[in-house]
């Protein structure tokens, strides 16, 4: 019984040891994540060639029964699922928000120069920028929890030199909420389905 409960103890350890998200934004994203001592490159990703594999025409021209019953009538499914979408959505939305309450900010650096080729255009597109980075700003700050000061510098230039822009950003957050996040979604996706199901008994029983 203690080599059982110790064991339990040892995983709750390890679902509490944040996942990182490290991001990297110049002409391309680089994507990075981390857990414990372990590194993964996300994006970008290398570049695999396939081989595909010779398909005889026959076997290509023929598809079996199965296929052909799965293909048969697309409409149908749309029909069974259309009425889960607002479910599905909802479930999503509360999910992603329980994960993001969870999730903290370690890093947020943004570098921006703007550039036109008059002043007046140059203000113009100055005063957008700033205008949409710090909107997205505020809605990254009440969504995500943030253990930095992100800093955010946006310059102009009127000599019209080409545009510069580079990001950082460093995010982590447990695994135990990812985990009780998905835990959620597939409860309120059955819960759905299952009400759905009771709906159809009840309008054949009538």
């Amino acid at each position: 019984m203690k080599i059982v409960l110790l064991i339990l103890a040892a995983l709750f350890l390890l679902l509490l040891c944040p996942i990182r998200l490290s991001l990297h934004w110049k002409n391309d994203l680089t994507l990075t994540a981390g857990w414990l001592f372990l590194k993964f490159k996300l994006l970008p990703k290398a570049e695999k060639t396939k081989k595909k594999a010779a398909v005889p025409e026959q076997a290509a021209a023929a598809p079996n029964k199965a296929e052909k019953a799965a293909q048969a009538k697309p409409s149908d499914t749309l029909t069974q699922y259309a009425d889960l979408l607002p479910d599905l959505l909802g479930s999503v939305k509360n999910c992603v928000l329980f994960v993001l309450r969870h999730t903290k900010v370690k890093r947020l650096d943004l570098n921006m120069l703007v550039s036109r080729e008059d002043a007046a255009e140059t203000a113009i597109a100055y005063g957008r920028a700033n205008q949409a980075v710090y909107t997205a700003l505020g809605l990254l700050q009440s969504l995500l929890k943030f253990g930095c000061r992100p800093k955010i510098n946006i310059g102009f230039d009127y000599l019209g030199r080409e545009e510069e822009a580079e990001a950082w950003a460093a995010v982590s957050t447990a695994p135990l909420f990812v985990l009780l996040g998905g835990i959620g979604l597939l409860l309120s996706l059955l819960k759905g389905l299952l009400t759905r199901e009771k709906e159809k008994e009840t309008v054949h029983t009538v």
